[in-house]
């Protein structure tokens, strides 16, 4: 993992809240449901996790992308775009 780009700026930009400086970044996007993004052993991965109501046991599990943070954090923003225009229309 590089260093020396900063991911923190960029995951921010994406509406990420930075859980471990340069590790994982998150966002609620729901009572429920949490996306993640966090680097794995040699790669970076996004994903959702959807919880049932007041309880820490996982419903689901979405993986939206993996690979280099340059590839994840737009499609982690596209996703949440995605979501946020959903919800809006509800």
């Amino acid at each position: 993992m590089s260093h020396n780009e900063n991911y923190d700026l960029k995951a921010k930009d994406a509406g990420l809240i930075i859980g471990i400086p340069n590790e994982i970044y998150f966002m609620a996007i729901s009572k429920t449901s949490t996306v993640y993004v966090e680097w794995i052993d040699t790669r970076w991965m996004a994903w959702r996790e959807t919880y049932i109501l007041n309880s820490s046991k996982r419903k689901s599990y979405k993986r939206i992308a993996h690979g280099e943070f340059e590839e994840v954090i737009p499609r982690v923003k596209g996703y949440l775009e995605f979501i946020q225009n959903n919800q809006k229309a509800k």
